[in-house]
């Protein structure tokens, strides 16, 4: 869909590129208030439960997903008291404050990795649905690890084709190419997407809606960074500009490798499990699981919901 509407945007500019009348501009700043009415009338049929929670169901899957919810909610309140907004800024048993700052940190990397310079080159309409099937056979982690090394090195590439020159044929060529193959390993590498449901993956359930506010809160401050200083970057070091992105994408290698837990086929209150203990780096669901043994993959809690919840109202819903 994001990248849909990069591409609807763009070739609306370019269509109205051949006008001269103000609307130009007021025809290009009107024309997305037409989704955000549309979105505006989805939401009065979007539910606030799950679906099918205020309704009988014998669909195991059903069971299985909440019972995961209300078990993740029971252990999170044994844990923690009421919530506060002081939540989001200390530690706490569950390690708030840092998986605040994994939310936030997971965006500013999706606008700091180089992207906004070359989002009119995107060819990643096709290669965005890739990681459709990869994601959850790989994991975010590892996918996001792939996709940044492989900007890492299309930034070089780039770096290298530009400083010989415009004269020199081979290395516009080149240039070019790692343009257009910066954006697939952008979009392949699940960069278009998890920055987006990650936050929400990792954050305890009370503060989850605050978790991804502050992450899209750190998405828009770093676009608005990287907008205002990359032309008058481009007009001071030119090529060199690109180094900036070289540095930023090795660094987010190492801080994506030790400070990010995989999430891949965890419940709920197993993401909490690798949170909890106030381990100053997330060594993952490896090392809990050989902490915790036959608790971290199935909690107390969960397999004595599930051993009295043959039905879907045996399960005591939330207030």
């Amino acid at each position: 869909m994001a990248i849909g509407g990069v591409w609807v945007s763009y070739w609306l500019d370019f269509g109205m590129s051949y006008t001269n009348s103000t609307a130009q501009w007021r025809f290009s700043l009107a024309f997305p208030a037409v989704f955000a009415l549309f979105m505006s009338g989805v939401t009065f049929f979007m539910l606030e439960s799950p679906p099918g929670a205020d309704s009988p169901s014998d669909d195991e899957s059903f069971i299985s997903l909440y019972t995961s919810i209300r078990c993740a909610i029971n252990y999170e309140d044994q844990i923690g008291s009421e919530f506060s907004y002081r939540e989001l800024l200390t530690r706490g048993e569950l390690q708030d404050f840092r998986r605040r700052c994994i939310c936030f940190g997971i965006q500013s990397m999706e606008d700091m990795c180089g992207i906004n310079l070359n989002t009119y080159y995107m060819s990643s309409f096709i290669s965005s649905c890739v990681p459709i099937w990869l994601i959850d056979r790989f994991g975010r982690k590892s996918l996001l690890i792939f996709g940044t090394v492989g900007m890492m090195c299309m930034m070089i590439m780039l770096t290298v084709s530009l400083s010989f020159g415009t004269e020199n044929f081979t290395a516009r060529v080149f240039a070019i190419l790692s343009t257009f193959s910066f954006s697939i390993f952008y979009s392949t590498g699940g960069w278009m997407s998890t920055p987006f449901l990650y936050p929400s993956e990792i954050s305890i359930l009370r503060i989850r809606s605050k978790g991804s506010a502050i992450s899209l809160l750190s998405k828009w401050m770093f676009n608005f960074l990287v907008v205002m200083i990359s032309p008058v970057a481009m007009d001071n070091i030119g090529w060199r500009t690109y180094t900036i992105f070289i540095v930023s994408n090795f660094v987010f290698i190492f801080l994506l490798y030790v400070f990010y837990p995989k999430t891949k086929g965890l419940a709920l209150k197993q993401v909490d499990k690798i949170f909890e203990g106030g381990d100053p780096i997330t060594r993952g669901a490896t090392y809990r699981r050989r902490l915790y043994g036959e608790d971290f993959v199935r909690g107390l809690d969960e397999k004595q919901d599930q051993g009295n919840a043959g039905h879907v109202e045996d399960i005591v819903k939330p207030v």
